[in-house]
Order: structure tokens, then sequence, then C-alpha cells
């Protein structure tokens, strides 16, 4: 059973959503919030190198939670609901057609591939690299190794994300022309970043 603690001392001011530029969550009233500007929310970093932000769950969620059924639930939740319509919503939110994996309870989430080209390569039709973060649980003690068991299936999921993206598919390029060049674990930020090469043919 996952008894998720819905103190407003745990959720105010950290984000529990990003969605199109909007970064949802608890103000200190306890009312579901949205803002463009995530200055203000406690677990919201910015990543320099390609100027954008992201966000971790708060350790609560993923010790004391399902975090799947968070992300479901909180997906579903109206702005201007409290935390305590909130929690009531949680608790009847179920995962449907299958049970979770135990690799699909880990991660928690797969960017959406970032598909970039080279410095001086100004051809818009083309591209170079594909990025892709990989974010998993903050509780799991013996992550690193658990990611080293389990990087082929790892780098399938990320493959297949790859695949189905619609800004990959529009160049019209088999997923067999990449080649992994990098795969770059951030254990204090507990993201995988992966880097794809396009090969030469």
């Amino acid at each position: 059973m996952y008894k998720l603690n819905f103190s407003i001392d745990d959720f105010a001011l950290y984000a529990v959503r990003y969605a199109n530029g909007t970064f949802y969550f608890f103000d200190e009233e306890g009312n579901y919030s949205s803002t463009t500007d995530p200055s203000s929310l406690k677990n919201v970093y910015k990543e320099n190198e390609r100027n954008r932000y992201f966000f971790s769950y708060p350790n609560y969620v993923s010790r004391f939670g399902n975090v799947n059924i968070f992300r479901k639930a909180i997906a579903r939740l109206p702005l201007g609901s409290t935390l305590e319509e909130f929690e009531k919503l949680y608790k009847t939110t179920q995962i449907e057609k299958h049970s979770l994996s135990d690799l699909e309870q880990f991660i928690t989430k797969i960017d959406k591939p970032s598909i970039e080209r080279a410095t001086g390569n100004l051809n818009n039709h083309t591209f170079d690299f594909v990025k892709v973060d990989v974010f998993f649980v903050t509780n799991k003690p013996d992550s690193r190794q658990y990611i080293k068991r389990n990087r082929k299936s790892i780098l399938d999921m990320v493959v297949k994300k790859i695949k189905e993206d619609k800004g990959f598919k529009k160049y019209c390029v088999s997923i067999n022309f990449l080649k992994l060049t990098k795969c770059i674990v951030d254990m204090p930020m507990h993201i995988m970043h992966f880097i794809f090469e396009l090969k030469n043919i």
C-alpha cells in the first residue's frame, strides 16, 4: 500500500508537472497553480548548455508513493483544485492495462528527443545528433549498479522513443543510421543523458 504524505509542507512550491512550457505546482495555500517562470519553485533546475529547465520529483513522492500513479493523477487535476482534492484523486487513480515492471517503475520519464545540428551545419533539412534525457527514481540506493545491469533494456526504451518521435520521422532516416556515442549518468540530478550521432553514410 502506498502511503503518500499529503502535507502542504511537503508539496508547497514544488513542481509536480511540466507540459508545453508550463510548470504546475501547489502554492503555499495548497491550491493547484501554474507558471512559465519557475524561479520560485524549489525543485526546478536550469541546464545552461541547452538553455532549458527540468525538475525531479521530490524524494517523498518516489519514497512513499507510486510515481506513475502520481503522474497520471496530476495530469487529470484541474487548475484551482486543492491539495485535498488531489489526495482523493490520487487514491482512486489506477494504472490500467498491465502491471508495471521493475524497470518501468525505475524510469519516471523519457524526455522528447532533441534533434540537433553540429556547429557549421546550416542545412535545416539535416541533423547530426539526437539527445535524449532519461529520468529515474530518487529512492533506489543501488541506482548506478541497477542502470549497469539494465543498460540494454534502457537503451531499447530510448531507441523506441526516438523511432516514434514525429520530429525524427520527418527526416526519413532509419534508426540504424544512429550510433550511441555517449551515455552520461548524472546521479545528483537522477538523469541519464544519451547522445547519438548520425553515422557517415
